[in-house]
């Protein structure tokens, strides 16, 4: 609380963060930022097209395309790189109703509420947020 305003601080840990990146969207930035289409080709190969099913009782699913995640014990679990591209573009996301901090796999948002309306902005950004990454 500073005076009679709140002050709100959102942390936000991404822990597992590798089994919650949409493929598409980061194919799409690595495009951005013009990777060698040979490199994305080979990582379009390693995440994409992938399909999983699970068994209960004896009985296996359908099998469905896995569409986010990074594959564990490939060679693009250790690439950091491929995260730190896909989360760099939050501040400029956030910067109409926060401010960001990011270090590593965390990210802090904070804003100085001082009424509903900052209430309502910085819940309306983050759900908006949300939505884009997820539809990429």
């Amino acid at each position: 609380m500073c005076g009679s305003h709140n002050f709100l601080i959102v942390p936000r840990g991404c822990e597992k963060a590798f089994d919650k990146v949409a493929h598409q969207l980061l194919l799409q930035k690595l495009k951005l930022y013009k990777v060698n289409p040979v490199i994305i080709n080979g990582i379009t190969s390693l995440l994409c097209f992938r399909k999983q099913r699970v068994r209960l009782n004896g009985f296996f699913s359908e099998p469905t395309e896995v569409i986010t995640g990074i594959p564990q014990g490939t060679i693009l679990g250790p690439i950091g790189v491929l995260f730190i591209i896909y989360i760099n573009d939050i501040p400029d996301m956030c910067k109409q109703f926060a401010n960001v901090y990011l270090f590593a796999d965390d990210a802090k948002l904070s804003r100085h509420i001082l009424s509903d309306e900052g209430h309502y902005s910085i819940q309306s950004g983050l759900g908006h947020m949300c939505l884009t990454r997820m539809v990429g």
